[in-house]
């Protein structure tokens, strides 16, 4: 994956396989765990999962923190992030065959 940016940005990319819910249940808020147990499918439950993790993930490298900062600070909705009242956008990384990921920035910054 190549990114270029004049700010910075996070990426997160994560090889999807088995996890459940308790295993990231601290870094997700309660809406995020409800919508994580509506899905009925293990793979497709993992999945979604994982790329909850991977947007948290990519607006702390974004941040510049990495995981010094709990991934439960971070709200998401509707392709953007909160953390400490600053919003990032993110955005799903393209299908990749066996992963997700995520690419994270400040709101208003771009990156190709």
């Amino acid at each position: 994956m190549v990114a270029i940016s004049k700010s910075e940005f996070g990426i997160d990319i994560e090889k999807v396989k088995p996890i459940k819910p308790t295993t990231l249940k601290k870094a997700l808020s309660d809406i995020e765990l409800n919508e994580i147990y509506k899905v009925q499918n293990d793979d497709l439950r993992s999945q979604k999962l994982l790329k909850i993790w991977t947007i948290k993930e990519s607006i702390l490298k974004a941040v510049g923190t990495g995981l010094t900062i709990h991934p439960s600070k971070i709200s998401i909705n509707n392709n953007q992030g909160t953390l400490n009242n600053t919003s990032y956008r993110y955005f799903n990384i393209p299908h990749v065959p066996g992963f997700v990921g995520s690419i994270a920035m400040k709101e208003g910054k771009t990156v190709i």
